[in-house]
């Protein structure tokens, strides 16, 4: 009734954000693919054909490869770009590890069908050093359908 479950999946993660003032606009996107562990304890409930299942524990993540691409429109000229993130060296544009706490929700037939939906609250700061005014982290939100055997 109170199983742990782990796992380690691969996760895409990202971001977009877009700004305008006056005439002149702009927007980013990040992409990040992360290698993660959540070690989450979970709790089934008896209900109907199946069971409900609650869930939360911590994860910890390791960024291995991620890209950014940002498009302007400053006073009629446009301007874009696209570049790898750098998770390394003093100049990185972001750190690599990430940690945070998973918490989950579901419901899963006798057959094995199964249906959640998650949220992973990430608590670590991904911004690097050299940039200390600015704190990020991530926040997910998941849906997923799946079979378990």
């Amino acid at each position: 009734m109170f199983p742990f479950s782990p796992g380690f999946p691969l996760q895409g993660k990202g971001s977009k954000f877009k700004v305008s003032e006056g005439g002149d606009s702009g927007s980013q996107s990040t992409n990040v693919m992360s290698i993660e562990i959540p070690v989450n304890a979970v709790y089934s409930i008896p209900a109907g054909p199946g069971s409900v299942f609650l869930g939360a524990g911590p994860y910890v993540g390791y960024a291995v490869s991620g890209k950014y691409k940002w498009e302007a429109n400053i006073g009629g000229e446009k301007e874009s770009d696209d570049a790898k993130i750098d998770f390394s060296g003093d100049d990185k544009d972001m750190n690599a590890f990430d940690a945070g706490i998973n918490f989950l929700a579901g419901y899963k037939l006798a057959n094995g069908f199964l249906i959640n939906a998650g949220y992973g609250l990430g608590l670590s700061n991904l911004t690097p050093k050299n940039d200390a005014d600015v704190k990020s982290s991530h926040r997910v939100l998941s849906f997923g359908i799946g079979f378990q055997f």
